[in-house]
């Protein structure tokens, strides 16, 4: 199981531990009109950022520009998004129906894992997987599930 923690109040920065081992972090800036972070994984970095303005769409590259994964959302009415990378394709799906946090990876029809807040009050997720995936892949997930539980913490405050 992975474990994304904040490292601090204003969750602009995660690391995300296997069991117990650091393997990898993610820093937002604080205040950017963008979305995007920087991701470190294993000593490398990559950028994960929104392709284009307005597009629903995500990408993560590596500092040579190469595209490592991309992220696609078919529809601006959910958050459901289509994930490509070494020709293969799974489907992130946002659900806020509960008090906690959830999105559900699918690998075609099958459930293959879950992002879970680990409590109503925590920004602390859980992550299982029962697939074999790369863990750059990994941590772009988390990447996207951050962007949406962010949105969704941001449009019940207000």
């Amino acid at each position: 199981m992975y474990t994304i923690i904040p490292k601090n109040l204003l969750a602009t920065a995660y690391d995300i531990f296997y069991d117990n081992e650091l393997v990898a972090h993610i820093k937002k800036p604080t205040v950017s009109i963008k979305d995007n972070c920087s991701v470190l994984i294993g000593g490398k970095q990559f950028d994960f950022r929104r392709q284009g303005v307005v597009s629903g769409d995500w990408i993560l590259e590596t500092l040579e520009h190469t595209t490592v994964a991309s992220a696609v959302k078919p529809s601006v009415f959910n958050d459901t998004f289509v994930i490509h990378f070494d020709n293969n394709e799974l489907t992130l799906k946002a659900k806020f129906l509960s008090l906690k946090n959830e999105c559900i990876l699918f690998d075609k029809d099958r459930r293959i894992g879950n992002i879970l807040q680990a409590n109503f009050f925590s920004r602390k997720l859980h992550f299982t997987l029962n697939k074999e995936i790369p863990l750059e892949i990994i941590v772009f997930i988390v990447c996207i599930a951050l962007v949406v539980i962010d949105r969704k913490s941001a449009s019940t405050s207000t």
